[in-house]
């Protein structure tokens, strides 16, 4: 078999760009409700004990070309009830845990997500099975672009993978939680790059509100709902990515960046007044029956 040392040379350096790649994705692992660890809910993860997040299959997004698909909604395979319901209540914590390999509370090293895939964090919320339907019944509780220069992705690597939500006032039924990452390091146009390419990356956890009891925001009488897919446009409207934050630059004018992006978020006004949620595990408090 023919080889010599340039051969090896570009094979190595190709094996290393692929793994390095796909080591910057992530995914989401777990939740914990008001500081209580809910287990690895993945059915196909290593250390599952619960089945109650629509998990991603792997750690590869979906890119700008599948904004047409409904794996927009909550992942490639998505569609399916995974079995378990957690029960919650109005004025809930819900902790979100993401991580590459594992999750972080269990590998400290954990990179998360790398560092050069700025951008925002998101939270959406949907009656089930409606939100995998193509109906527009999704609803945002929450976004961030991050904080000062630090972009809302490097905020959640820097707190170990999390991110939290007080759960507003929902209707009492079962629902999908959608958290979302967005990934904007290839979202500038460039000569050689026809479109932006924006990366998504997301989830669906089921949860079951059960009765009209505890705190909480209440829900805009006017919240916008929207659709996945549809919430944000695809490729044959790429002309209104700049105008929704599918189409951004995160590599110039670094220190405002952050500031001029958290104007342009994607997807619809926040379905709540009061933004309550964070980085890093929610604040505790103890947690009544439902």
């Amino acid at each position: 078999m023919f080889s010599s040392p340039v051969v090896t040379v570009l094979l190595t350096v190709l094996t290393a760009t692929l793994l390095q790649t796909v080591s910057a994705h992530s995914r989401l692992w777990a939740i914990s409700i008001n500081g209580e660890d809910q287990g690895i809910g993945c059915k196909n993860l290593k250390g599952n004990t619960k089945k109650y997040i629509r998990c991603a299959p792997n750690t590869h997004p979906i890119t700008h070309e599948m904004l047409n698909s409904p794996n927009t909604a909550c992942n490639v395979g998505g569609n399916d009830d995974v079995g378990e319901w957690l029960p919650v209540k109005w004025g809930d914590k819900i902790t979100f845990q993401w991580g590459h390999s594992q999750r972080s509370i269990e590998s400290p090293d954990d990179k998360i997500i790398s560092e050069s895939h700025k951008g925002p964090v998101l939270v959406y919320a949907s009656p089930a099975p409606d939100g995998t339907k193509g109906e527009k019944s999704w609803l945002k509780l929450f976004h961030s672009a991050g904080s000062g220069k630090t972009w809302a992705t490097n905020e959640l690597s820097q707190n170990k993978g999390l991110h939290w939500i007080e759960l507003p006032q929902l209707p009492p039924g079962k629902y999908l939680l959608r958290p979302e990452l967005i990934a904007l390091h290839n979202a500038a146009i460039k000569p050689d790059r026809a479109a932006p390419e924006p990366q998504f990356y997301m989830s669906c956890v089921q949860v079951e509100v059960m009765k009209e009891e505890g705190r909480g925001a209440e829900i805009k009488k006017d919240a916008e709902k929207v659709a996945f897919p549809g919430a944000y446009p695809d490729l044959k409207e790429v002309g209104k990515w700049k105008d929704v934050g599918l189409e951004f630059n995160t590599y110039t004018n670094k220190d405002t960046g952050v500031e001029r992006y958290s104007k342009v978020m994607p997807g619809p006004k926040l379905a709540v007044d009061d933004i309550k949620g964070g980085f890093g595990e929610a604040p505790k408090r103890r947690r009544r029956k439902v």
